[in-house]
């Protein structure tokens, strides 16, 4: 059997909502008005912490971006220095080798009496003695014709007397009892070895002979 409830409706007083219901409402009014002061507060500082995130991040990045700007601008600086000390480097061996050809250019144009009178020239020139400034007797200033002409000053020294050679000492035959040049002396040294190897020989020889007799 089923049974059917019936549910009573209450009509509203005429004097309005009660006390009840009042401080019902009264109070899901403060808690709506409380979660929507915590969430503004949340919502706040999420967005303070957020800003202050992406502050940090953006400060960190562009350190970050100057650091590779620094390296890249020293890489660059590096490169261009090397590259011009490269062209320095080429320009002066390219200098150094035309100059050379020039040299070798006015050689080859030059004939044999033009040599010949510049390397006269060369050997006649006034130019201080290089063994001028070592040397403690003189330092006068001679030319290599001065020199060539046979002045030249005599050593007031006495000569060193020329050195004896050194006597080799000669052998006195006082060496061990195994030397070979000492064997002589022993007894029965090197002047009985043949005999006594002829006797060894002979007297197997003569065994043998005996072996086969029997």
């Amino acid at each position: 059997t089923k049974t059917k409830t019936k549910t009573k409706t209450r009509a509203p007083s005429a004097n309005g909502p009660s006390d009840a219901t009042l401080r019902a409402q009264q109070k899901r009014e403060e808690n709506a008005a409380r979660l929507a002061k915590v969430q503004a507060e949340v919502q706040s500082r999420d967005s303070e912490r957020q800003a202050k995130l992406r502050a940090q991040i953006k400060e960190r990045d562009a350190a970050a971006m100057a650091a590779v700007e620094a390296r890249r601008a020293a890489q660059r600086e590096l490169l261009q220095t090397r590259a011009r000390q490269a062209k320095e480097e080429t320009a002066a061996a390219r200098a150094r080798r035309d100059a050379q050809r020039e040299r070798m250019e006015a050689l080859r144009s030059k004939t044999p009496e033009e040599k010949e009178a510049e390397l006269e020239a060369f050997r006649n020139r006034d130019a201080p003695s290089p063994y001028a400034a070592k040397s403690k007797r003189s330092t006068a200033k001679k030319s290599y014709a001065a020199k060539k002409s046979g002045s030249k000053v005599k050593a007031t020294a006495k000569p060193k007397p020329a050195a004896a050679p050194a006597q080799r000492k000669k052998y006195s035959g006082a060496l061990d009892r195994n030397s070979f040049r000492n064997v002589k002396k022993q007894e029965y040294g090197a002047g009985a070895a043949p005999f006594a190897f002829v006797g060894l020989c002979a007297f197997a020889y003569y065994l043998l002979l005996q072996e086969e007799d029997d």
